[in-house]
């Protein structure tokens, strides 16, 4: 005989007592149930949206000019979020190190007001910056940036890179 719920066959000719059928739809309707609850609670209230498309970038020229605009009234934070170690093999002149992992909200070293953000790393293809934006504008900054290309965009066009002993 064919169990007509999932097509098993049994060898008495009818179930088993103690064994529960289940209905196709009572799976559909706790998997539903799972995927509304994760999306009621998955972000916080009033959370900015992070994604990739939501990433301000600058570029090597509109940097130079903040930079240069800013550079008396201490309004720009250049953060490179590589590593300790990484940072002082080179680094932009001015920045500061913070590692992506110690990023935080309410850190002194980023908070002023008018104070725009700055974030870079390696290149292109390093991911870090994009992290450091995105986590930087969920712990509630409103002025940061991601300086596309990093390093190897400043040491093509600019040459020069400061090390640290």
């Amino acid at each position: 005989m064919t169990n007509s719920t999932f097509g098993f066959r049994h060898s008495g000719t009818r179930p088993a007592e103690n064994v529960r059928r289940i209905h196709v739809s009572e799976p559909i309707s706790g998997l539903l149930s799972l995927v509304i609850l994760l999306g009621l609670t998955g972000c916080p209230s009033g959370a900015p949206l992070t994604s990739d498309l939501d990433i301000e970038t600058v570029s090597l020229e509109k940097l130079q000019e903040l930079l240069l605009k800013n550079q008396s009234k201490n309004r720009v934070v250049l953060v490179d979020v590589r590593s300790p170690q990484r940072f002082a093999s080179g680094h932009l002149p001015h920045a500061i190190n913070i590692p992506l992992a110690e990023l935080k909200a309410n850190d002194p070293r980023l908070m002023g007001k008018n104070k725009s953000i700055v974030v870079y790393s390696e290149d292109w293809y390093d991911p870090l910056s994009q992290a450091a934006w995105k986590k930087l504008v969920y712990q509630g900054y409103k002025q940061v940036l991601d300086y596309r290309g990093g390093l190897t965009v400043w040491r093509n066009e600019e040459g020069v890179l400061v090390e640290s002993q």
